[in-house]
């Protein structure tokens, strides 16, 4: 498999398919929870870890 990592100025040659990481999206939410008083805010790298922290520490 050949892969590529490119910028949004690369992107006039990507090839049929390309995988996109909205890292905005992220940062847009992180900044909005922030602004409405969340005291901090617990990365996860899957759904499955996600339930695992919230059933640790639920609330």
């Amino acid at each position: 498999m050949d892969h590529r990592f490119v910028g949004v100025t690369e992107l006039a040659d990507v090839p049929r398919v390309a995988v996109v990481v909205d890292v905005m999206r992220a940062f847009t939410v992180a900044a909005w929870v922030l602004s409405r008083s969340a005291e901090k805010i617990v990365l996860a790298s899957s759904d499955g870890e996600a339930l695992a922290l919230k059933e640790i520490r639920p609330g």
